[in-house]
């Protein structure tokens, strides 16, 4: 359907006069002048829309028909034109018009409907879909305009007239795919007036005309669903006659899965109608009737089946069939030489053959030439013959020979023929094989590329594809393994169970599922030792699965304690983590087996097993350690992580780990620093030495040995990674350990080694302070060293020790920490000026970053201070005097020094709340010629501020400033555009949430002067009468 926009697009074409080709001015003189060309005026309309005049748009179209009515395009535009203006009625009558006139253009007769349920005339609008619908064999009209008719037949809840659209649609349309569609719809709309036989007995109709088959199965689908929605008094009728309707439809067919298909569908309506028995046997008839997938498919419908008829017997012998027919293992005689092709390609890159095979007797091994023949007469085993060829496709003969073995590595410099390049080529070998027992065999590949077997004319392996290497087997166990499980399902007694899954592992003894689930029958019929056993010959297996990592046995392993746990075998556990889980490389997991145990046996025998588990040294040592040291056994694990620690040879990982646990677990500060210093000895990687030097620091921190600490730190910062030194990270470990609650280290308890400390502190100050990244380190430790004075009393020292280190370099925390002291000394006016001195440090440092970085300076955010000096300042009253200070300080500074201190005192007005002060401070700064982003942005905060602060509330303050703003910006616009009428709208709505109500009044009357007919002023007009209706009782 062409759109109504497209249409009058084309118009607009043909029209003399575009937008570009007229100013305002022209146009309005056009609209007001032109009496011949209606046209001009059409495209006026476009113009002055483009421009906000909608009212002159729709003068310019209305004159436009005055001039020449029987133009649809025009009357159409008029119809878009009042649509925009809501009024919607009209716009549905000038729709009509356009509609009449050209009944072949669908989009007027479309725009019209939906006019008119925009308007509510929900009657009128079907009207109009349905003029549309009737006229129209357009299938995609067809299919919009049934729908519309039918969302507007449930909006005024008739689906009847839904229901008649569908089925005028219906007979309309061709195609399959679009009659379905109008079909559901038709049936939805029956069963939306609870008639749900009608509904079936429309699909049994529709059902009776069609012969393909898949449209039938969709249909019956339907009839299913629909008898499915009907009252219980007439569904178990109906669900009858589909059920006897899928019947039908499988004997109409002899493709199996489709038969299956269509059984499994009757089946499901007979097993809901409890007609279990015919159910089943529908089922049997068809059950290996199609692939494999299919057929299980079926199969588990009919055990399911067999399980409502409560025949347990019957079920278990079914799946023994269907495991009969479906899966033949590869049963071979003793002495026997079966027939054996392999063929392979080699698609490029490195390539890989191998050929190999397992029996209960056997472990997987590859095929040895004692096994393999050339000929079926051979006297002993020679190989296969081989035959290359030049390409993938085994097309172009290269070389032949007899090959002892298929174990093959090959390249692309180095291939099959010595000496010459192998790259893309295929081959060939046959010849036979003699198997050394009578049992089930199972032949595996591990290929790169493509690899296909066949014994004895079966194909027993088949995967022709480009990959990397991968191992393939001649059985598909997953899909058995799906059958053995239905099996052990019928399975009443563990025993049973338990000899199902042992058979299944008599014939499949290289899967791991399988002894998994025998070790699990086991276990659930309290057999935990046999489950062990079970779960150990698994764990074989996987081992020499390809590319096995440790991490694949980690579960089996904690489930086999567990199950020794349950077993009463703590010792078989033990001789297990010994023994048979040596892979176990993460000290975490390997903890987990003891707790385990002590879960099932109690803690004294988890303890005795990891003392006993301890003594293999390595990852299980430091498992068993962890976990002693977990279970409150310090005494026990300390030895053995001093062992570990001892190891030379051990991996520097393990000696570090133990090393740290050995660290934390120090009887006294003498062998932390011991302990912590063989770990830095030990080295290692960045990070590890890192670490190791900070664990060192701290604890000589946490002795009071700063001098050597402090020397840490130095050898710290000559260790670096990409020009990474970790010398700062070190530092700043120091300080956390030095005050512990009321205690110090020994190197601090006394006055003479304070002062030794806080001298070797002074020189190291002295040494990095013009370091980077050692400032806040540095005013960690400074901070840390005065308040030792003040705990003495002393706070005279520790001021002077901070004016020291300032002397040397300010850094701005220092005066902080003096201000601090000084207060709790009771000194408020020295507070008042350490406080000052911060400020000003704060100011310096914002005037350094200023100049450093020029970029910086117009686009700077606000200066954050600490908020400890806003805070003494409230507590002080020390606020009016301290801004006092500021301003003498700024009236002596210039350039960006002055504007580094102006940001810190701006700032602190921020955290103080003071926007006068902030105002005052702003208009100086202005005055004096500084005048960047920031001034501007706080001076309008703080006006801002103070709005609010004078207002009866912040909130109200902001909405009527807001709304100020508003009314004047609406008035601007409206002046701009005489025919805004929106704008004249919005400005009266502003007024009036002012409460100024005679303010607003004349506006909403302009509005009405523009536009007298729309729906929205009219409906304003109506809620101001009410409202001074009101107004005027209240008086």
């Amino acid at each position: 359907m062409r759109s109504l926009y497209a249409v009058l697009g084309l118009m607009l074409l043909w029209a003399p006069l575009t937008a570009a080709e007229l100013s305002l001015a022209d146009a309005e003189r056009t609209l007001k002048e032109e009496k011949e060309n209606p046209h001009a005026l059409f495209s006026l309309s476009f113009y002055f829309e483009q421009a906000g005049r909608p009212f002159s748009a729709l003068r310019a179209i209305e004159r436009a028909i005055e001039l020449k009515s029987d133009i649809p395009g025009f009357h159409a535009r008029q119809g878009q034109l009042l649509a925009q203006r809501r009024r919607l009625k009209e716009a549905a009558a000038a729709y009509g018009r356009a509609a009449e006139m050209d009944p072949k253009a669908k989009a007027f007769r479309a725009a019209q409907a939906r006019a008119h349920a925009q308007a509510g005339q929900l009657q009128e609008a079907v009207a109009a879909w349905r003029r549309l619908l009737d006229g129209t064999t357009d299938r995609q009209e067809v299919l919009d305009a049934a729908e519309q008719i039918a969302l507007l037949a449930y909006r005024q809840q008739s689906p009847a007239h839904a229901e008649a659209a569908w089925k005028t649609a219906l007979d309309k349309l061709a195609l399959w795919k679009d009659r379905l569609q109008a079909s559901d719809r038709l049936a939805q709309a029956m069963l939306a007036q609870r008639e749900p036989e009608r509904a079936f007995a429309f699909w049994r109709g529709l059902l009776e005309t069609q012969a393909d088959w898949d449209v039938r199965a969709a249909l019956i689908e339907r009839m299913q669903q629909t008898a499915q929605a009907a009252a219980p008094e007439t569904q178990a009728r109906l669900l009858a006659e589909t059920a006897a309707r899928w019947e039908t439809l499988a004997n109409d067919t002899d493709h199996g899965t489709l038969k299956q298909r269509a059984t499994r569908s009757a089946a499901e309506i007979l097993l809901r109608t409890g007609q279990a028995e015919r159910a089943a046997a529908l089922l049997k008839a068809v059950v290996f009737s199609a692939d494999w997938d299919a057929n299980f498919q079926t199969a588990q419908l009919l055990s399911r089946t067999l399980a409502q008829l409560d025949d347990d017997a019957a079920r278990k012998a079914f799946w023994i069939e269907f495991l009969s027919k479906t899966a033949t293992p590869l049963k071979l005689q003793a002495g026997k030489r079966y027939p054996l092709k392999v063929e392979f390609f080699q698609g490029g890159g490195p390539s890989t053959l191998k050929l190999l095979w397992s029996s209960p007797s056997q472990k997987k091994e590859p095929i040895a030439t004692a096994h393999l023949f050339s000929s079926v007469d051979a006297q002993a085993g020679d190989g296969l013959k081989a035959a290359y060829f030049k390409d993938v496709n085994l097309g172009s003969p290269w070389f032949e020979r007899i090959d002892p073995k298929l174990d093959f590595q090959w390249t692309e410099a180095a291939g099959p023929e010595p000496g010459k390049p192998g790259l893309n080529f295929s081959a060939r070998w046959t010849g036979f094989v003699e198997p050394k027992h009578t049992e089930t065999y199972t032949f595996y590949t591990v290929s790169d590329d493509g690899v296909r077997v066949w014994l004895d004319g079966r194909k027993i392996i088949d995967r022709w594809t480009h990959h990397g290497p991968t191992e393939d087997s001649s059985t598909d166990f997953q899909r058995l393994y799906a059958v053995y499980r239905q099996l052990a399902a019928c399975a009443a007694r563990p025993e049973d169970r338990i000899a199902l899954w042992q058979s299944v592992v008599g014939d499949y003894s290289d899967q791991v599922e399988a002894r998994q689930e025998l070790a699990e029958a086991l276990a659930s019929a309290r057999r935990f030792s046999e489950a062990v056993g079970e779960y150990e010959a698994l764990l074989q297996i996987q081992r020499q699965g390809l590319n096995y990592q440790w991490q694949m046995s980690q579960d089996h392993w904690q489930r086999m304690i567990e199950l020794c746990g349950d077993a009463g075998q703590p010792e078989r556990a033990v001789k297990l983590m010994l023994e048979r889980f040596g892979e176990a490389d993460n000290h975490w997991q390997i903890c987990q087996w003891f707790h385990t145990l002590q879960a099932r046996c109690g803690e004294s025998t988890a303890v005795k097993a990891a003392i006993d588990v301890a003594r293999v040294g390595g990852m299980r040592q430091a498992g068993a350690a962890e976990y002693l040291c977990n279970a409150g056994r310090p005494e026990i694990a300390r030895p053995l992580f001093q062992d570990l620690a001892a190891r030379e040879n051990l991996d520097r990982n393990l000696r570090h780990f133990a090393l740290e646990r050995l660290t934390n677990m120090a009887r006294s500060g003498p062998e932390r620093i011991e302990i912590a210093q063989r770990r830095l000895n030990l080295g290692g990687e960045y990070w590890e030495k890192s670490q190791a030097f900070q664990q060192l620091a701290q604890c000589l921190g946490q002795e009071g040995r700063i001098e050597e600490a402090l020397q840490i730190v130095r050898q710290a910062d000559q260790y670096r990674q990409h020009n990474l030194s970790a010398g700062p990270q070190v530092l700043q470990a120091i300080a956390p350990g030095v005050l512990q609650g009321n205690r110090v280290g020994p190197g601090l308890r006394t006055p003479d080694g304070q002062e030794k400390a806080e001298a070797a502190f002074v020189a190291f100050f002295k040494e990095f302070c013009s370091r980077g990244d050692y400032p806040h380190g540095l005013e960690q430790l400074a901070c840390v060293l005065s308040e030792l004075h003040a705990r003495r009393g002393d706070y005279d020292g520790a001021v002077l020790l901070l004016k020291t280190l300032v002397g040397i370099m300010e850094l701005p925390r220092l005066h902080l920490q003096a201000a601090s002291l000084l207060e709790r000394k009771g000194d408020t006016d020295g507070a008042m000026g350490a406080h000052f001195d911060y400020f000003a440090a704060m100011g310096k440092a914002r005037t350094a970053e200023l100049q450093r970085n020029p970029p910086f300076l117009q686009n700077r955010g606000i200066l954050h201070l600490d908020g400890a000096c806003a805070q003494f300042l409230q507590r002080a009253k020390k606020t009016d005097e301290f801004l006092r200070r500021v301003v003498q300080r700024l009236e002596k500074l210039g350039g960006l020094e002055r504007e580094g201190t102006a940001d810190a005192a701006l700032g602190l007005c921020r955290q103080l709340a003071l926007p006068e002060k902030t105002l005052e401070l702003v208009d100086r700064l202005d005055q004096w010629g500084h005048k960047p982003r920031l001034y501007t942005l706080e001076k309008q905060w703080a006006e801002a501020a103070i709005r609010m602060k004078n207002a009866s509330s912040r909130a109200d303050a902001q909405m009527r400033d807001q709304l100020l703003a508003q009314a004047e910006q609406w008035k601007k616009t409206l002046e701009r555009n005489p025919e805004d009428y929106q704008a004249a709208i919005n400005a009266s709505k502003a007024y009036r949430l002012l409460g100024r109500h005679q303010d607003a009044k004349p506006y909403l009357e302009r509005a009405r002067a523009i536009a007298p007919h729309d729906p929205v002023i009219l409906d304003l007009l109506a809620r101001e009468f009410m409202l001074d209706k009101d107004y005027a009782s209240t008086v």
